[in-house]
């Protein structure tokens, strides 16, 4: 082989590398302005909340006494049929596992679009960069901790590993703020 033939060969291959190692969205990862043929998204009921800064021991005996864990999708107005998936596979994981929690109110499934004004705290106060899973415990509205889930890019191809991985982490974070 000659050396262009090599550096070509190299070059393709660090392409497509490059291209199966980042997140396999088409609509701009980030929270940039949406294009504007983009559809309206439905307006959600907002639960406003920053994160707040509790003691850790205090906020889970609050918890444990009520509180509830919210399980949000921060999405943008255009989305990719990778945004698409995040969604369903979330929310099927969602309901299929936590259908007694979300009966009782102490677990809820939110989308919120990042674009609307109402929501753009979100993205600094959970230091977001793309489309997220992200859980919340509020207890007396106050959060008392939050977890992003940010796996969801690298199990996307996998609708089985995606959605154990969104059940195992509803279940740690349920743990961790109601024990």
């Amino acid at each position: 082989m000659f050396n262009s033939e090599k550096s070509l060969m190299v070059a393709i291959m660090l392409i497509g590398i490059t291209m199966f190692s980042l997140p396999n969205c088409s609509c701009s990862n980030g929270f940039a302005e949406a294009p504007k043929t983009a559809a309206p998204q439905a307006k959600q009921k907002i639960v406003q909340s920053t994160p707040a800064k509790t003691d850790t021991a205090s906020a889970k005996q609050q918890v444990k006494n009520g509180g509830k864990i919210y399980v949000y999708y921060f999405m943008t107005s255009y989305r990719c049929p990778s945004c698409q998936k995040i969604e369903k596979y979330t929310r099927a994981e969602v309901e299929a596992s936590f259908k007694d929690e979300l009966k009782s109110g102490s677990m809820e499934w939110k989308m919120l679009n990042i674009q609307d004004k109402q929501n753009e705290h979100f993205a600094k106060d959970y230091s977001l960069y793309s489309k997220s899973v992200v859980l919340s415990c509020v207890k007396d509205g106050k959060e008392m901790g939050w977890k992003n889930c940010a796996k969801i890019w690298e199990l996307l191809g996998d609708e089985n590993a995606f959605r154990v991985y969104i059940r195992e982490e509803i279940k740690a974070f349920e743990k961790e703020f109601k024990s």
